[in-house]
């Protein structure tokens, strides 16, 4: 397991140590490459950069579901007319990839609200603090949501379902949505866009598999194993960092390998 960022214990340390080095470069001599000492500098720096692109996709993912939580419960929120002081103090407490979301859609479905200006988020938030309970829970959820679908409701621990309701579409996603017609398998998410959960993932195989090639001078072998040369650098790279199962990750690269060399075979040639 490798080791743990001591500023941010729950992160772990992406700088490749001198053992690791070693290995990378023997995993390269095994797959034949003649890799010289100067390239495998350049190699090992390129597989650090690619770290730490995949950390602050990561820390830019987190923060992105976090606003749709926020925004999702803020529309749950405005179902019940009691609720008009709580979703009031819910509006500023928002994070500000929520609020920047909240704003972007209120300057296009309320361009009147701020007399023509445009509109900021304290005009808003003014907009929200004082226009009447009924104003705010009727209009706030179209800022909020760009669609909605019927749910079903979730699948409880005691095998009851919850009451059905209407899920909001927040930022590219339907959230914890059950689909008409599917009453029985719960699911927790249901991507309508944006990004899947594990692009920041699938990004940093991606960019691995693209180093080996320049590296080897030839595509890595298909193999999710970490017995494979390919796959053990892979194996310790997501491990370096934090991914729980590189097994999987490997498993959706191959997949996608696969769809692209299917795809250029359909390319019809003159």
């Amino acid at each position: 397991m490798p080791p743990l960022d001591p500023v941010n214990p729950h992160k772990h340390v992406l700088e490749v140590t001198a053992e690791e080095r070693d290995l990378l470069w023997r995993l390269l001599r095994v797959s034949g490459s003649k890799t010289m000492p100067d390239d495998m500098e350049a190699f090992v720096a390129r597989i650090q950069m690619a770290l730490r692109r995949y950390r602050q996709s990561e820390a830019e993912d987190h923060r992105r579901s976090s606003a749709r939580e926020d925004l999702r419960d803020l529309f749950m929120a405005c179902r019940d007319e009691k609720n008009a002081p709580k979703v009031r103090l819910k509006v500023l407490r928002l994070p500000v990839l929520a609020r920047e979301e909240l704003l972007r859609r209120a300057r296009v479905r309320l361009p009147d609200l701020n007399d023509g200006a445009d509109l900021t988020w304290e005009g808003l938030c003014a907009w929200a603090q004082t226009c009447p309970d009924e104003e705010l829970l009727d209009k706030l959820p179209g800022l909020i949501a760009a669609g909605r679908a019927q749910s079903y409701g979730q699948l409880r621990d005691n095998g009851y379902n919850s009451d059905p309701h209407v899920e909001p579409m927040i930022m590219g996603e339907l959230l914890r949505l059950k689909p008409v017609g599917d009453p029985v398998a719960a699911r927790l998410s249901v991507h309508k866009g944006g990004h899947p959960a594990d692009q920041a993932v699938d990004d940093l195989v991606a960019e691995l598999g693209l180093l080996w090639l320049e590296a080897s001078g030839g595509p890595p072998p298909s193999s999710r194993s970490d017995k494979q040369p390919f796959g053990r650098m892979a194996h310790l790279v997501l491990e370096k960092a934090g991914v729980g199962s590189p097994q999987n990750a490997l498993r959706r690269y191959w997949a996608s390998v696969k769809r692209n060399r299917s795809r250029q075979s359909n390319i019809p040639s003159d």
